[in-house]
């Protein structure tokens, strides 16, 4: 019987480096870059994958010496099919940013890096005048790409376990529209920048995230049950189904068809990341919804649509559990910071204790 080969060479047509397979310490065959022309210098790194794996499958290694740059770029192929764009290209910086501050530091192993490592890296974030929910949001991220990396046995632990976030005082304050605001800004939308009314509509009607809307399909809308499918919510939670109300239908039925995507540039170009860039449809988005605020003399952040959204469900007597799901949040502790925050219904009801005084 022929034994099973371990690994080999090949070359891409559109590449001109050499790439390698071999099958991993979990028994999964893997592919990658060698970054290097050279036969001689691909055939040696191939060499150092196929022994190192077989090393750590048989107990003679606990740790991998795969250089971080490999690393991390083995984390975000894998990520690539598995979360939206913006998130995708939030991974990627905050990996790369990482990196660049590790290698800096003669680190450049991903076996080199360790717990006090990253806290060394979150002091440094803070020193360099990061946020707290910023650092808090970068240490997600590692601590996500490290715990991958123990399943596919690079790392025995992860490094990451057991820091603690940093306590969060430091957060923008949340921002709603109220209704004089609502009614300005579509006035000035319609009057000024119609082409976008039905994409702010649909963002202040169903509190989805922005790149929701833009990736945002006709086939994703279920007209006669009045639901919009979300198929890659954030967080993985499978497909999401948002309720649509008469008005909202409206709307939408208004936007010409240019292709599968329901929100298209005026050259028909769709916004969704695969067909025109990401970068390209944030910057035109932005930029008309902070011209529109500047005649309006207020300030916002596109996000704060989905909180007005929230704002109004708890303002108009939506119960909690609904709100969340409305709302889309993991746990019903989220939604309820924004029950606090938006119900002016409790200074009524607290006011009723002045009776007492009577």
């Amino acid at each position: 019987m022929a034994r099973r080969k371990l690994g080999n060479l090949y070359q891409r047509k559109d590449s001109p480096v050499w790439w390698i397979w071999y099958y991993a310490a979990n028994g999964q065959r893997k592919h990658e870059s060698t970054y290097t022309d050279s036969k001689t210098q691909a055939n040696d790194i191939l060499k150092q994958r196929i022994t190192e794996a077989l090393q750590i499958r048989e107990g003679i290694k606990q740790e991998s010496d795969i250089p971080l740059s490999v690393f991390i770029d083995k984390y975000i192929t894998y990520i690539r099919t598995r979360k939206g764009y913006h998130t995708l290209r939030s991974y990627k910086t905050i990996t790369k940013l990482f990196a660049q501050w590790a290698n800096k530091r003669e680190i450049s192993r991903l076996r080199e890096i360790t717990k006090s490592l990253l806290e060394e890296y979150v002091t440094y974030l803070r020193e360099t005048g990061k946020k707290a929910w910023t650092c808090n949001n970068k240490l997600i991220v590692l601590k996500a790409m490290l715990f991958w990396g123990m399943g596919e046995k690079y790392i025995s632990s992860n490094p990451a376990k057991g820091i603690e976030k940093l306590e969060t005082r430091d957060r923008k304050p949340i921002r709603v529209f109220n209704q004089e605001e609502y009614h300005e800004f579509f006035k000035i939308c319609h009057k000024h920048y119609k082409y976008y009314y039905p994409f702010f509509y649909t963002e202040f009607h169903t509190g989805l995230r922005l790149g929701e809307v833009f990736n945002l399909k006709w086939a994703d809308i279920e007209w006669n049950d009045k639901f919009i499918r979300v198929t890659k919510p954030k967080g993985e939670r499978g497909v999401q189904l948002i309720p649509m109300h008469d008005s909202l239908i409206k709307v939408l039925k208004s936007i010409p068809k240019a292709n599968e995507y329901v929100f298209v540039d005026k050259e028909n170009k769709s916004w969704h990341g695969i067909k025109t860039p990401q970068r390209y449809r944030d910057k035109t988005i932005q930029k008309v919804f902070k011209e529109i605020l500047s005649k309006m003399k207020i300030s916002a952040r596109i996000h704060d649509i989905r909180h007005t959204f929230c704002s109004h469900l708890v303002n108009t007597g939506v119960g909690a559990y609904a709100v969340r799901d409305l709302m889309r949040h993991t746990d019903v502790e989220t939604t309820q910071k924004y029950v606090h925050l938006f119900n002016t219904n409790l200074h009524s009801s607290i006011s009723k204790l002045q009776q007492l005084d009577k």
